[in-house]
């Protein structure tokens, strides 16, 4: 028999969903972590403009004077390299970058056709704007179905020629899924596919021995923000990129 005095507590309700979630801060951290750098090459100096250092420059009778590692080579800098007698430098290659746009809700933007149900697609050209605005210009496009089978066709092309993906879908909930999926089954290692905040909520970031891998969401302002806030911080930890060239010479 019951006590009279016992009262059955309230049900507690548990949001696993939420659980499942890390926060901003530690997405960004977590990205950093994981993105390496990309490979150091000689190339010659008239050919560096917009190249990043991957080493300390100097002259060659002097350790006062030169550019420092990670420093942007720009026109005034590769005209002093060359006045300090220096005809080739060692540079981090820029990273290629692969944009892939998948969701049946979308039509292209060469497409003038009004058809009920579909919007334009606008992200490619706004991550494109974005990435050459950060003097990434080594870009791939593809076009992926909304089937697991055709996203997973279309990321196995592009980790072949890329050292950072991007995946973006339409509308449809269903569309993240196959990529949580098709990421899956094509070896990539998920790090975290949900965030934090709002709007912004689906967001993925897997990798691969040698690539870094974000799913972000569909929503074109949406993007953006993540892209900023997630994406091109990584692409700056892969140049080595300090943002600021700081050059020794007086």
């Amino acid at each position: 028999m019951i006590d009279p005095g016992y009262r059955i507590p309230e049900q507690i309700f548990i949001n696993f969903e939420t659980m499942s979630m890390i926060s901003i801060k530690e997405a960004k951290l977590i990205i950093l972590e994981h993105s390496r750098k990309v490979p150091v090459h000689p190339i010659p100096l008239a050919m560096a403009l917009g190249s990043t250092l991957a080493t300390d420059v100097y002259h060659h009778s002097s350790a006062m004077t030169g550019y420092t590692k990670g420093c942007e080579l720009t026109q005034d800098s590769i005209g002093r390299l060359a006045g300090l007698g220096h005809t080739q430098v060692h540079v981090y290659r820029q990273p290629s970058v692969g944009i892939i746009v998948a969701g049946d809700d979308l039509r292209q933007f060469a497409d003038r056709q009004q058809v009920y149900g579909k919007v334009r697609e606008s992200n490619s050209h706004a991550l494109t704007a974005a990435l050459k605005q950060s003097n990434i210009t080594r870009i791939n496009f593809y076009n992926a179905k909304d089937t697991l089978p055709g996203m997973t066709a279309v990321l196995k092309e592009a980790l072949k020629i890329n050292d950072i993906l991007i995946l973006t879908c339409g509308k449809k909930v269903g569309c993240y899924d196959f990529v949580i999926r098709a990421a899956e089954y094509c070896g990539i290692k998920q790090i975290f596919n949900k965030v934090r905040q709002k709007p912004g909520r689906p967001l993925y970031f897997g990798e691969t021995e040698n690539q870094v891998i974000f799913g972000l969401p569909g929503d074109s302002s949406t993007v953006l923000n993540c892209f900023y806030e997630y994406v091109l911080p990584a692409i700056e930890k892969l140049n080595n990129y300090k943002g600021v060239l700081k050059n020794k010479v007086s």
